[in-house]
């Protein structure tokens, strides 16, 4: 299972995403496929539009912390929370998103 955990304290503060999906054969898998790419596509946008974020990528897993309130971040943070929650609402059984 993909779990993505969120932390918000007036704004997102922080980002995790660990896990595969499960649901078919390693490098088959379109949930993982889906997910890596939203993940990643988040911490391009945070680097090349210049957004204040840490961002730490490992095997299997993305770590993304800030603590910028600024309008820019949070947009591009927002953002991905909620692409990431469209694929956990239509594959509740493959992913978990949990809020902190």
């Amino acid at each position: 299972m993909i779990r993505v955990s969120i932390k918000r304290r007036n704004g997102i503060e922080k980002i995790s995403v660990t896990g595969h999906a499960d649901a078919a054969e390693y490098g088959e898998d379109l949930i993982c496929a889906g997910v890596s790419s939203i993940a990643f596509g988040l911490c391009n946008a945070l680097d090349e539009m210049k957004a204040s974020a840490d961002i730490k990528i490992k095997e299997n897993s993305i770590e993304i912390r800030t603590d910028s309130k600024d309008a820019l971040t949070q947009t591009i943070l927002e953002t991905g929370y909620y692409q990431l929650k469209t694929v956990s609402d239509q594959y509740p059984e493959n992913m978990k998103i949990t809020e902190v």
